[in-house]
């Protein structure tokens, strides 16, 4: 058993051996006094670090994103300013260049007019109608006043007739009715196949049964034009439509077929006792610029009058076609 000096050698040994490990340690030299824990700086000085390169960075971008914005400022300040500039400059070339286009027009009416007194200055009647393809009439004169048609009604019948097609045997009669005005053929043409369609379409403008039947007819300008107007989509799509161009494109005594490639019509004249007149109708093309147009004059067989004005009216057509072009006042 141990003495009570034995426990005390023993407790001193462990109370040595605790004082050489505190020292060890620098811990206080207290045999029984706990170890204190070892605080650990690393993890706040990581965290302090984070936040401050999030901070730079968050910075950095602020500063980024304000210089970014004052570029894109900058960059639409411009684009603002040469568009501006830009629409400035042609709003000056259009004005310019409608300057420069009214001259011309003012030209063509002063031609026009004069024409027109000229022939007046005859004792000559005149009577004129000019409408877009679509039928928004443009300019016209005397465009209700009463003329002798004469052959100019055998287009129409034509173009109405043989709206689906010519038959074989029948061609030679068409070509010689509208190529060579030939009135043997027109009637051989109207007493095969009647002229019902024609004879509606000009009762549906107010002219009588017994004259819209007629082989020739009384009519207006504007009625004339009007019957183009209705009937000028067969030398476009109908079955012998290249066919039938051909004959309109230059008939004998046709000023508005002569104007240009694309241009048909079909003219009529006489001069015999109360019968005198000079005409012409159809459609005129110049590109993009279509139109219909109907010129009648009270002369009888007077084909150099007729086509004096048949050009003064076209050019005054242009002129004034290119005028609203350039202005931007032609309607879509």
């Amino acid at each position: 058993m141990d003495t009570r000096y034995d426990r005390y050698d023993r407790y001193a040994d462990r109370d040595a051996r605790h004082a050489r490990h505190a020292r060890s340690a620098h811990l206080p030299v207290h045999a029984g006094a706990p170890r204190p824990p070892r605080r650990r700086v690393w993890p706040f000085v990581a965290i302090a670090c984070a936040i401050c390169v999030v901070g730079v960075a968050l910075l950095s971008l602020g500063v980024a994103g304000c210089e970014r914005n004052a570029r894109v400022d900058a960059w639409q300040a411009k684009v603002a300013w040469a568009k501006e500039l830009t629409t400035s400059a042609i709003q000056t070339g259009h004005e310019k260049r409608a300057a420069a286009l009214k001259a011309p027009l003012d030209e063509a009416k002063a031609n026009l007019d004069a024409v027109v007194q000229g022939i007046e200055g005859q004792g000559i009647q005149v009577g004129y109608y000019v409408a877009t393809a679509s039928g928004e009439e443009l300019f016209s004169k005397n465009a209700d006043e009463v003329f002798y048609g004469a052959s100019s009604i055998k287009g129409p019948f034509v173009l109405t007739t043989f709206s689906g097609g010519v038959p074989a045997g029948s061609r030679a009669l068409v070509e010689d009715a509208i190529a060579w005005s030939s009135n043997e053929a027109y009637w051989s043409l109207r007493n095969i196949y009647g002229s019902a369609p024609l004879a509606e379409q000009l009762q549906n403008m107010g002219i009588d049964e017994l004259s819209a039947n007629s082989s020739f007819v009384h009519m207006t300008p504007a009625q004339l034009a009007n019957l183009w107007l209705q009937n000028y989509w067969v030398l476009d799509s109908s079955p012998d439509a290249e066919w039938l161009r051909s004959l309109f494109e230059s008939p004998e005594h046709a000023p508005i077929a002569a104007l240009g490639e694309g241009s048909y019509s079909k003219g009529g004249w006489i001069a015999s006792g109360d019968l005198n007149c000079t005409v012409d109708a159809g459609i005129v093309s110049h590109g993009e610029n279509r139109y219909v147009m109907a010129v009648m004059i009270s002369a009888g067989e007077d084909h150099e009058t007729l086509a004096r004005l048949v050009g003064a009216l076209d050019a005054y057509e242009q002129a004034d076609y290119a005028y609203l072009t350039e202005t931007g006042q032609l309607a879509a």
